[in-house]
C-alpha cells in the first residue's frame, strides 16, 4: 500500500503564515519609509509670499513671544525635555529677531536659524533634549503671528 504525500502544513496554516508574511512585509516598508521622510526638512519657500507686519508690529510679537517663553521656563516643576523646547524656541525668536533688525528677510532669516539652533542643541546642555524637527511645530503659529492681517474693505451698498 502507497502512502499518499501530505504537506507538513495544512492548508489554514499556510494562508495565516502568507498573511503574516506580507503583514511583517508592510510594517518593514512602512518603517522604511517613515525613516526616510523623517529626515525630510520641511519647505518654507511659501515664506517669500507671506505680507509680513510692519517692523514694530514684528517687534512687538517677539517679545510677547519670548515673554510667554520665560512664563513657560520660571514653571517650578518643568520637564527637561520641555525646557529644551522652550529655550530652542526662544533661542530662535532672539535670533530670527536680531536678523529682522538687521534688515535679514524673513523668508530666509526663520530657516536659517531653525538650522542655526538645530546644530547647536547637541552642543548645549540646555537643548541637548531638544527632539529632532520639533522646533519645526512652532513655525506656522511664528508665521501667522508675524504675519499682516488683511483689513477688510467695505463694500458700498449702491
Amino acid at each position: 500500500m502507497k502512502k499518499a504525500f501530505t504537506h507538513p502544513f495544512s492548508l489554514e496554516k499556510r494562508v495565516s503564515l502568507s498573511a503574516c508574511f506580507l503583514f511583517l512585509s508592510f510594517l518593514f516598508l512602512a518603517a522604511q519609509l517613515n525613516g526616510q521622510t523623517a529626515n525630510a526638512k520641511p519647505d518654507y519657500s511659501y515664506l517669500t509670499t507671506v505680507s509680513w507686519k510692519s517692523a514694530a508690529d514684528m517687534n512687538d510679537v517677539f517679545v510677547q513671544e519670548q515673554s510667554k517663553m520665560d512664563v513657560a521656563l520660571a514653571q517650578p516643576a518643568i520637564q527637561p525635555v520641555d525646557r529644551a523646547v522652550y529655550s530652542a524656541y526662544k533661542r530662535l525668536l532672539t535670533y530670527v529677531q536680531a536678523d529682522q533688525q538687521g534688515g535679514v528677510p524673513l523668508s530666509e532669516s526663520i530657516p536659517k536659524n531653525l538650522d542655526k539652533v538645530a546644530l547647536e542643541a547637541p552642543k548645549d546642555a540646555q537643548l541637548a533634549l531638544l527632539p529632532d524637527g520639533f522646533l519645526d511645530t512652532f513655525i506656522p503659529f511664528l508665521v501667522e503671528s508675524l504675519t499682516e492681517v488683511q483689513k477688510a474693505i467695505p463694500v458700498s451698498s449702491n
